[in-house]
């Protein structure tokens, strides 16, 4: 919750009666309130011009005082003048808005800010002033763009090596198409609706109900991955095989899935002439995956280039062998069924890593005997990094790389369940670092960054292996110590923990120090669920700061 959530900032125009307004200066009663916030604080008349500008928001710009940042002009990149010109007229006028703009320091440091603004009235109350509360959200931003580089890099990759690419998001049911997946379908690949948003529509009533199938598995969790082969009608009418394949990529608090992506890729050639003719070279000797063809027994007969590409093991290597990694489950599961698909992490040839999915189907003759297997084999590495990446941007805090509370919420009950079933005891101990605000008012944000960075590096150092140190928001973190033989067990740790906090850090030839307070409470004394565990460790920690800070201090249960 940032601070003007915890102000709770009207919606409305605030109001004053007109004595009010006339017993105190705008500006002075501004700084009362708003001086010691996080945020940046700043009051602005019709013109731009700044009347007033909190210690946070002089940090950020680098300026010592208002006067030195005497108009908005000032302070903002320039082409964000004219949009937030026309921004400030509407608060101006009476408006509750929010704005997004890039802010350009004295010091040349640049910050993204998230503003949230709305009316004050002046001084006597029959106009409005522009009361703006902003954050900074570079960090996010960045984080953001460089995540959207990366899906394009991957996208890239995927439509070169021939696959049409979808992603498809379980809330809104809209399914998201690359240009070259449109144009494999005969739509225009140049438009910009990239939406299929009737594609249960094109498929025939047999696919319709395996695409529904597979759909249900992955949103009852019985797997992340989706394949299913679909007969499509294009937008000429004609008809396409495509093999379909994709993975949960994020999911929500509660395990469900929110976001599934995958490819397309075009095998109705395949399905066709590998019926007709499955010995027959040309078949898969051009395709962009890679194909090996065995007989009844097993063993090899031929691969593609595409397979030699991806396994660095060359043609004349493989004839003669038995398909890598198929046991005789596998082969029974074949002959009974027809069809085995699995993904594995593999080594090349030269002993590098790839992701790869390997399916195999039977090809039976017309007697209904199985005279030959065919394997499609897909190098997914690129889709494997990705997921990897949204997993660790939607579990670990993206400055200290701690575990965030989603990530902690996990742990939290892994640790209750490990407790009660071996005996053992388990603390929760909430830390809030005392002085650090000082620290970020004084030396900037990014001198807060960096001792929040080393500070919890310190702090994790002194826990065993098994314990967890999570940040939970600001400056303020949670530790699981886990596996005590008594409560007591724990002060060791927590003495170890006020020590790595307190140890003063040489931050850019600049000597800070902060302490911690700790709050604590151990499960299963503390016979609460997971979410009270928490609440009471930060009930005990506002306790600790109240008695001096730099302690630890038990939750009260009378």
């Amino acid at each position: 919750m940032d601070f003007v959530d915890k102000m709770s900032i009207p919606k409305k125009p605030m109001h004053f009666s007109g004595e009010a307004m006339e017993g105190m200066a705008c500006q002075d009663s501004l700084r009362i309130i708003f001086d010691g916030a996080a945020e940046f604080v700043m009051l602005l008349d019709h013109s731009g011009k700044i009347l007033f500008v909190n210690s946070s928001g002089l940090a950020l710009t680098g300026a010592k005082s208002t006067d030195e940042v005497p108009h908005i002009a000032s302070i903002l990149a320039h082409e964000h003048l004219e949009r937030f010109s026309l921004f400030n007229e509407r608060i101006c006028s009476g408006e509750s808005d929010r704005i997004e703009f890039e802010l350009t320091g004295l010091n040349g440091i640049k910050r993204w800010m998230d503003a949230h603004s709305l009316p004050f009235p002046d001084a006597t109350g029959n106009k409005f002033l522009h009361l703006s509360f902003a954050r900074d959200f570079t960090v996010q931003r960045t984080t953001a763009e460089e995540l959207r580089a990366s899906e394009e890099r991957w996208r890239f990759a995927l439509e070169g090596a021939g696959h049409g690419v979808w992603d498809y998001d379980f809330q809104t049911g809209i399914n998201i198409a690359s240009k070259y997946l449109k144009e494999m379908l005969g739509f225009d690949p140049d438009t910009t609706d990239h939406y299929l948003t009737d594609w249960a529509e094109r498929l025939d009533a047999e696919t319709l109900k395996k695409t529904s199938d597979a759909l249900t598995d992955v949103l009852e969790n019985r797997t992340d991955r989706y394949l299913v082969e679909q007969h499509v009608r294009c937008e000429d009418g004609s008809y396409k095989w495509l093999l379909t394949r994709g993975m949960v990529v994020l999911r929500d608090a509660r395990g469900r899935p929110l976001r599934l992506i995958g490819t397309s890729s075009d095998i109705t050639q395949q399905k066709e002439d590998v019926i007709r003719l499955h010995l027959a070279a040309n078949v898969f000797s051009h395709a962009r995956e890679g194909i090996v063809i065995a007989d009844s027994s097993g063993r090899i007969l031929d691969t593609n280039r595409a397979y030699t590409k991806i396994t660095g093991f060359n043609r004349d290597e493989m004839i003669g062998r038995s398909i890598p990694g198929i046991d005789d489950t596998v082969w029974q599961e074949l002959r009974e069924g027809g069809y085995w698909q699995v993904e594995n992490w593999k080594k090349r040839k030269d002993g590098e890593s790839y992701a790869e999915m390997l399916s195999i189907n039977a090809v039976r003759d017309t007697e209904g005997e199985i005279r030959n297997y065919v394997g499609m084999l897909s190098d997914i590495t690129l889709m494997k990094i990705h997921q990897e990446q949204l997993e660790q941007i939607a579990h670990y805090d993206v400055l200290t790389q701690l575990p965030n509370r989603v990530l902690l919420a996990e742990h939290l009950q892994k640790a209750m369940f490990f407790s009660k079933m071996n005996g053992s005891f388990m603390t929760v101990a909430y830390l809030d670092l005392d002085g650090f605000k000082d620290v970020n008012d004084r030396y900037g944000h990014e001198m807060g960054d960096l001792l929040l960075t080393v500070v919890s590096r310190h702090m994790k150092s002194v826990l065993k292996e098994g314990d967890v140190l999570a940040r939970v928001g600001g400056d303020e973190f949670v530790a699981l110590i886990m596996n005590l033989e008594n409560p007591q067990a724990c002060q060791p740790v927590l003495n170890r923990l006020l020590y790595a906090a307190s140890d003063p850090v040489m931050l850019k030839n600049t000597l800070v120090q902060v302490s911690a307070s700790i709050g604590v409470t151990t499960y299963p004394l503390d016979g609460g669920d997971s979410d009270q565990l928490i609440r009471h460790a930060d009930h005990a920690m506002y306790q600790a700061k109240q008695l001096g800070k730099n302690r630890f201090h038990f939750f009260d249960f009378g």
